[in-house]
């Protein structure tokens, strides 16, 4: 993201009126001058009256400096009209660029945190009516139309102190980011302009190729004999800098299509050459070798046919797509002309280079041997118990302890896999925030109960307590109280018994008129850290030893997972500890505030024969998923059929007339037709089938399956492992109704 500075028109106000000022000066002289000359005159010429030539002087001088008094007045009134004149009409010309050349312009009242849409075509802000909240607005644009590495800088820039310190400077200034358009980002700009201390008019505009313009003017074309852009999602080349040897793309400006060009120019060399340019004509391995680098240089000794010199192509990823990977970059051709000490330059660059991935791929090999390690570990028991309980069938309470343990193992074993899920989607991009009002004090005293059940074994004193004035807030709960969870069962794990475990919560002022700044501390006195696992505590692969205690699992990814969640929500978080004393996490979070809390859904009560009798169309690809579930099913009274198919289910439920089922439990992921597409033609098929409760069954949870389960009629959707109390709830709720 960038910052522009536009032309102002001060300049040649100042220039006009210098101009003028400098005429009236010359003008006042001159006058001086002659005023001078004629008392001199009058006083000393014998011929006339003494008495009479100095009245005469002595009015003359007057009307002269009243005349000068005239053009003054008059100067200061003409300025002032005209500057008035003149900025209008400036601001006139302003407002019509902007309407002319934007997508959205709004005109933003910060003091009062309100805004009127002058133009809006692709409908960025989604509440629609008058006194809505400029700022959460903004906020629903940031985190759901922004590219993720973009959000943080242009947050800060939108801050009305610093927008009136741009602006103090110059008439407009402007934001370079990236935003998000199906999927792929698209360079933007934010333009402010203020009508007053208080109005700002806010345009947002697509800039895609202007901003291009301005990144390859970072590179210098002098360093290059060749130089191109390619767009590897459009298969496009433009020439920037053209060579004799290299014109299979066109001249300056020029457009062509780069797996041709690359083809053109592998032609032309031979050997090592012809490889790079065959290689860099493949887009996904071109895109493979960008993936993480954003520079990559290729060094190569052309044929005779394009001058036998030593040469090297740079590569400059110049802008990516939402999921990272790389959507334009630059090719620069550079000569080589003292090859041993370029050579040796390059060898030290890779040099550089090979050590760094080699850190990297050491980082990731522990990782991934400790995460190996990690899940085996529960597999391993759950195998083993599965084992023992096979052994002693004749032993129905040493068979329930085994089972027991099972359970247990299986939980943990799920909530590596969670955690392991939700790194990946962190580091990928694909995770947002599902923002709802909530109330804030339920929200602590579930946090309260679930901590009170987690230390029962342990002999912890643990205190929970609140300083809140306004409860009501804007959050994502699920995300909210993940992120303090793994805080406080961090601090369960490593606090001994007779240990102290403080979770407070303080509302610590507002920040405008509608969001409040919160902090929540968790204080314990358990093993504390060290220095370096500080240093270490938010890399996930990085495992932290120091907490490896018998009887400790966990992914290791908790507090990764923590940080990434506080910076989305725009939070900070500070840890403060030393080893054998304890640990204190403070974190501390801008909340918007809500009218009131959304109402929960109330719980629904249910008995086992309330599901007696009630028929269940299941329909899962796998094979075990299908027993599992007829087992696991048919013991609370259900009648249950099973199909392997999406096609299947939808021909079952054709021929089927209403009342044959009660409801469908839908998996997701299946080879012929997937879960949404097959409940979207349920749907259709007749007035019952349209009604029949459809319930998904996923092992993916992105923000893009809940949105297709809407779009496709489903009910509701359910993560995997199926919870069969979190089944049987949902089931007792659409029974009921």
């Amino acid at each position: 993201m960038g910052e522009k500075t536009n032309f102002s028109r001060t300049d040649f106000f100042r220039s006009k009126h210098a101009a003028i000022r400098t005429f009236i000066t010359i003008a006042t002289a001159v006058l001086f001058v002659a005023a001078t000359v004629i008392t001199i005159f009058l006083l000393f010429n014998k011929d006339n009256d003494s008495a009479e030539n100095v009245m005469i002087a002595k009015n003359l001088i007057l009307a002269l400096l009243l005349f000068e008094l005239a053009i003054f007045i008059g100067y200061a009134v003409w300025m002032l009209v005209d500057n008035r004149s003149e900025i209008n009409k400036h601001v006139f010309e302003v407002t019509e660029n902007l309407l002319k050349e934007a997508k959205s312009v709004f005109l933003v009242d910060f003091k009062s945190d309100t805004y009127k849409q002058i133009k809006d075509l692709k409908s960025i802000f989604s509440t629609k009516g008058n006194d809505i909240s400029f700022m959460g607005e903004i906020n629903k644009y940031l985190e759901n139309n922004v590219y993720f590495k973009d959000r943080e800088l242009l947050k800060e820039e939108l801050d009305y102190s610093t927008i009136l310190q741009k602006l103090s400077r110059r008439e407009l200034y402007t934001l370079y980011y990236r935003e998000i358009e199906n999927d792929k980002c698209e360079w933007t700009e934010m333009t402010f302009s203020n009508f007053s201390p208080e109005l700002f008019l806010i345009s947002i505009s697509k800039r895609g190729s202007k901003i291009l313009e301005e990144k390859l003017s970072t590179l210098r074309e002098e360093d290059y004999f060749a130089l191109f852009v390619v767009d590897l999602d459009r298969n496009e080349i433009t020439t920037i800098k053209s060579s004799p040897f290299y014109q299979e793309s066109g001249g300056p400006g020029q457009v062509a299509n780069f797996v041709d060009a690359m083809k053109a120019f592998s032609r032309v060399h031979q050997g090592e050459a012809k490889e790079i340019f065959e290689n860099m004509g493949n887009i996904e391995l071109t895109k493979q070798s960008l993936a993480i680098e954003n520079k990559r240089i290729f060094f190569y000794k052309s044929s005779d046919r394009v001058g036998g010199n030593w040469v090297s192509i740079t590569n400059y990823v110049l802008c990516r797509n939402q999921d990272g990977t790389p959507a334009v970059i630059s090719l620069g051709f550079s000569k080589l002309d003292s090859y041993g000490s370029d050579r040796q330059e390059l060898k030290l660059q890779l040099k550089d280079a090979l050590s760094m991935a080699e850190g990297v791929n050491k980082a990731k090999n522990l990782f991934f041997s400790n995460m190996s390690y990690t899940i085996r570990t529960p597999m391993n028991a759950i195998i083993t118990y599965t084992s023992l309980a096979n052994n002693h069938m004749d032993n129905p309470d040493q068979v329930a302890s085994y089972l027991g343990k099972i359970k247990e193992t299986s939980n943990q074993l799920s909530a590596v896999l969670s955690d392991i899920l939700d790194m990946s989607k962190f580091e990928s991009g694909r995770i947002s925030m599902e923002e709802r009002n909530e109330d804030l004090r339920e929200i602590i005293r579930s946090l309260d109960e679930i901590m009170k059940a987690n230390i029962q074994s342990k002999q912890i004193n643990f205190e929970c307590n609140a300083d809140i004035i306004n409860k009501n807030i804007v959050c994502d709960k699920f995300r909210l109280k993940q992120a303090i969870l793994n805080i406080l069962s961090n601090a369960a794990k490593f606090t001994p018994d007779n240990g102290t475990i403080i979770f407070s919560v303080k509302q610590l002022s507002e920040l405008g008129v509608a969001t409040g700044k919160y902090e929540f501390k968790i204080k314990d006195t358990g093993v504390g850290m060290t220095k370096e696992v500080l240093e270490a505590i938010y890399n996930p692969f990085i495992k932290k030893n120091v907490f490896s205690k018998p009887g400790n699992t966990g992914s290791g990814l908790g507090m990764a997972i923590t940080k990434n969640i506080i910076d989305m929500m725009r939070g900070e978080i500070v840890i403060n500890s030393t080893p054998n004393k304890g640990t204190e996490v403070t974190i501390t979070l801008p909340l918007q505030y809500a009218d009131e809390a959304q109402e929960i859904e109330p719980i629904t009560n249910y008995t086992d024969k309330d599901f007696i009798g009630t028929k269940l169309l299941v329909v899962d690809d796998n094979p075990i998923s299908r027993e599992m579930a007829i087992n696991s099913l048919t013991e609370f009274g259900f009648v249950v059929q099973c199909v392997d198919s999406g096609n299947v289910a939808i021909e079952t439920l054709k021929k089927a007339n209403s009342g044959d089922f009660d409801a469908v439990l839908m998996d997701i992921q299946m080879p012929d037709v997937n879960g949404y597409e097959a409940t979207k033609k349920i749907r259709s098929l007749n007035k019952w089938a349209s009604k029949i409760p459809i319930i998904g069954m996923t092992g993916s949870s992105f923000k893009e399956d809940r949105i297709s389960m809407v779009e496709s009629g489903m009910n509701n959707l359910l993560p995997k492992p199926v919870q069969i109390d979190h089944l049987l709830e949902i089931l007792a709720k659409y029974m009921k109704k």
